[in-house]
């Protein structure tokens, strides 16, 4: 789909495409929506799927017995991951276009640029299975440091 569309706005016409200053379409043709459509298609649909998890979350009966500090806990770090995973910080991308603000470029490129790192570290990281494999296949008895046979702590990690 994405070559339809480029395709498509080429068809329209390629002049859009002739920027002196940077490698992007003008931001005053007309042609720009056949970029802006789609991303704002995926973000609409990414919230709603964005709630709809956040409420099936919050539905589970193991959560309905959980602390409103633990709810509060678990919500926000579902909601960070999701925002991330989900890509909902275009939203200020999408801000950007529409206002030529640059609080929402800046707001853009400091939300999205650890987003890589953070879709690992919530996906990866944060999961069990993921750490008790790397803690086997490194043989760390101890999920923080590694030690020795005598159970000291071995600072010399160099293999």
């Amino acid at each position: 789909p994405p070559a339809v569309i480029v395709s498509a706005s080429v068809i329209v016409g390629r002049d859009v495409y002739r920027n002196p200053n940077y490698c992007w379409m003008k931001y005053t043709s007309a042609q720009m929506w056949f970029f802006t459509g789609p991303v704002i298609a995926v973000i609409v649909s990414n919230i709603g799927i964005t709630i709809a998890a956040i409420r099936a979350l919050f539905s589970i009966s193991a959560m309905v017995r959980k602390s409103e500090i633990q709810k509060f806990k678990i919500g926000v770090k579902a909601v960070i991951s999701l925002i991330f995973l989900f890509g909902i910080s275009w939203l200020f991308g999408i801000l950007y276009f529409a206002t030529n603000s640059v609080v929402f470029d800046y707001l853009f490129t400091i939300i999205n640029c650890p987003q890589g790192f953070l879709i690992f570290y919530f996906h990866c990281i944060q999961d069990n299975d993921v750490r008790q494999y790397i803690r086997k296949y490194f043989k760390f008895p101890s999920p923080v440091f590694p030690t020795n046979q005598n159970g000291e702590v071995n600072l010399n990690l160099a293999v």
